[in-house]
């Protein structure tokens, strides 16, 4: 499976020889076909924005993985190995990251750059997070919506059912400071606009992983 966004470590080291270190933000999402982006000829569902970020970043079109669901796929992009050398076959937790393990946001912060992480996460054990693998910074994750019964009755059926799986509470909406009940891609977007503009004196790694497209 094609993996649309990803970085090879000779592609940014050639960028980091600029004169100029230029901002990274790596998106990578779950489950999302080659072909369901405007920009490889999608005509079903509009992608304006995304469209806009392929035209005027970098498309890396040769990136294959060797295990396509989405931990494994993520724990390779981060860890620059195959998931299996850490025990990431599926869904399965994986085994712990070495402190001392070279990965992409330990490479750029030896760079100068400050590293953001906002979004799914799941790479190595469950008390492993984007801090202890050279993350600088990372965005609060939101409560999830929690749904009332007599809420969920003018939702689809496979809401309902994914609902139902996690105890009532949504995947896909979250509660924001204000106790508002919004799209958790929206609120994971104003982070991503708060990260930036915190550091925009300074060379950053963004990296996001969204919730949403997943399964």
């Amino acid at each position: 499976m094609k993996k649309l966004l990803s970085f090879g470590i000779l592609f940014i080291t050639s960028l980091l020889s600029a004169a100029e270190k230029p901002n990274v933000v790596l998106i990578y999402i779950d489950d999302l076909g080659y072909g369901d982006l405007g920009v490889y000829g999608s005509k079903d569902i509009p992608t304006p924005n995304i469209d806009r970020l392929a035209a005027e970043g970098v498309q890396c079109k040769a990136s294959y993985i060797t295990n396509p669901p989405c931990c494994p796929s993520r724990c390779s992009l981060v860890m620059g190995q195959y998931a299996q050398r850490f025990g990431k076959y599926g869904m399965s937790r994986g085994l712990p990251i070495p402190e001392d393990r070279p990965t992409l946001a330990r490479f750029l912060s030896g760079h100068g750059y400050v590293t953001g992480h906002i979004g799914k996460w799941d790479i190595g054990t469950k008390k492993q997070g984007p801090l202890n693998i050279g993350f600088t910074s990372v965005a609060r994750n939101p409560p999830r919506k929690k749904y009332r019964k007599e809420e969920l009755a003018g939702l689809p059926v496979s809401l309902r059912k994914q609902i139902a799986k996690k105890g009532g509470k949504s995947k896909y909406y979250c509660v924001n400071e204000e106790g508002k009940t919004v799209w958790l891609t929206d609120y994971d977007g104003d982070s991503m606009v708060d990260f930036i503009d915190r550091n925009k004196t300074r060379p950053f790694f963004l990296y996001w992983s969204p919730e949403a497209v997943h399964s």
